[in-house]
C-alpha cells in the first residue's frame, strides 16, 4: 500500500485567525485529513509545533508590532519557512493569500519536485507593486517580488472570481487554472427572520472597509419604524475606533457587537434581513456567501465580483453613497422584494458556494 501525500497549508490557521480564508483552508485540511497527510505553516507566538486530533501545525513566530513599523516584512521569516518545509517534505504545497511565504515555498517546490497550489485570496494579489508608505517601502517591494516569483513557479493557481483570472493575465501573462467561489457549509438550521427588520455590517473596522458609512447609513435611515442596524467586527486602532465609538452612541437603533466568530456572525445572519457591505475593494467577500445562504439579499457600495449581485438579481451594487441609502431603504420597505432576492441568494450560493460543490475541484488539483 502506497504512503498518504503529505500535504503542507500555509495560512493562518483558522481556529487563531477568524477570517474567511482561513476558515475555507481549515474545511479544505478536514475534508482531506483521512485521504493525506495534513499539516500546516502558520503564525504563531505560543507554539512552534502542535495538534490538532491528525493535524500538524508548524508556528512561525508572528511578527506584528514590527509590521506596523516596517510594513511587509515576511521575507525575514526566510529560515525558518524553509526549514520547516525541509522537515515536512511535503509532496503538495497549498498557499492561501498573497506575501513573501509564496516565493518561499516556490523555490522549495522547484528543487524538490513538489506540486505548488496558490489560491488568491484579494485582487491586490494579481496587481502590481503600489506602496502604503516610504517607511515601508523596502520590505512592501521585497515582498512583492517574492510573491511574483511564486506566483511565476506555481503549478496551479486557482481564483475566486473570473475578473481575478483577467487581472492576473494582463499584469502577469499567467490565468487561473481553477476558478473556484469561496466554499462555507449550508446552515444546519432554518432561517427564522423576525418582524423587526435587521440590517448587518460585517468586517474589521478599519478605513478600508469604511465602517464609518455604515454608521452614516443608520443615521440616515434611524427614523424609519421597526428597523435595527448591527455592526459586527474587530475594533480598530485606539484613536480610530474610539472616534468611530463617539458617533456610535449618537445614532438611534445601531448597536456595535464587537468582534464574533464565524458560528456567532451566521446565526445573527440567519436572523438578518439586508447585508451591507461599504468597503472600497475585496477579493470575493465571504461574508456575501455566508448571507446568501442564509437567505440575505446583499446591498454593496462598491464590490460586485463578476457583477454576480446584479446579474443573478441577488442585490445591489449601489455605486454612490446615495445610491446605497436608497437600496437599502427600498429592501427595508419592501419585504416581497427582500424574500424574493434572499431565496435567489440562497439557491445560487447552494449551487456555486458549498463544500460539496467546491472542494472536489480543489481536491483534483491537489491529489494530481
Amino acid at each position: 500500500m502506497s504512503r498518504k501525500k503529505r500535504l503542507l497549508l500555509i495560512s493562518q490557521y483558522f481556529p487563531l485567525a477568524q477570517g474567511g480564508a482561513e476558515y475555507q483552508t481549515y474545511c479544505l485540511a478536514k475534508y482531506f485529513q483521512t485521504q493525506m497527510d495534513i499539516h500546516y505553516l502558520t503564525n504563531s507566538d505560543d507554539r512552534p509545533q502542535w495538534q490538532d486530533g491528525p493535524i500538524t501545525i508548524s508556528g512561525i513566530p508572528e511578527r506584528k508590532r514590527l509590521r506596523r513599523v516596517l510594513g511587509r516584512c515576511y521575507v525575514l521569516d526566510y529560515f525558518r519557512v524553509r526549514d520547516v518545509l525541509k522537515r515536512i517534505g511535503p509532496d503538495v504545497i497549498y498557499v492561501r493569500g498573497a506575501s513573501a511565504y509564496l516565493g518561499i515555498a516556490a523555490r522549495y517546490a522547484r528543487s524538490s519536485a513538489c506540486t505548488l497550489v496558490w489560491h488568491l485570496s484579494s485582487s491586490r494579489d494579481v496587481q502590481r507593486f503600489h506602496f502604503r508608505s516610504l517607511r515601508a517601502v523596502p520590505f512592501d517591494y521585497v515582498d512583492k517580488k517574492m510573491i511574483e516569483y511564486g506566483l511565476r513557479q506555481a503549478h496551479y493557481i486557482v481564483g475566486q472570481a473570473k475578473y481575478q483570472d483577467d487581472l492576473l493575465r494582463r499584469n502577469y501573462g499567467r490565468r487561473c487554472d481553477r476558478i473556484v467561489g469561496n466554499w462555507h457549509p449550508e446552515p444546519a438550521q432554518p432561517c427564522t427572520k423576525g418582524p423587526s427588520v435587521r440590517v448587518v455590517w460585517v468586517a474589521n473596522l478599519k478605513p478600508l472597509k469604511r465602517p464609518d458609512l455604515f454608521v452614516d447609513l443608520a443615521e440616515r435611515l434611524q427614523r424609519l419604524a421597526g428597523v435595527e442596524f448591527i455592526m459586527i467586527g474587530r475594533p480598530g486602532p485606539g484613536r480610530y475606533q474610539r472616534r468611530l465609538e463617539s458617533r456610535l452612541r449618537q445614532v438611534k437603533g445601531l448597536a456595535f457587537l464587537g468582534e464574533r466568530s464565524i458560528g456567532e456572525v451566521n446565526a445573527l445572519l440567519a436572523e438578518a434581513h439586508v447585508f451591507v457591505n461599504t468597503s472600497e475593494w475585496e477579493g470575493f467577500p465571504n461574508t456575501f456567501v455566508q448571507a446568501w445562504l442564509r437567505e440575505v439579499p446583499v446591498v454593496s457600495l462598491h464590490v460586485d465580483p463578476d457583477d454576480v449581485l446584479q446579474r443573478e438579481g441577488i442585490g445591489f451594487r449601489s455605486g454612490s453613497f446615495d445610491r446605497l441609502v436608497q437600496d437599502t431603504k427600498n429592501l427595508i420597505e419592501n419585504a416581497d422584494l427582500r424574500r424574493q432576492m434572499g431565496r435567489r441568494a440562497q439557491a445560487y450560493a447552494r449551487k456555486h458556494h458549498t463544500l460539496t460543490a467546491n472542494l472536489p475541484q480543489i481536491a483534483e488539483l491537489l491529489q494530481g
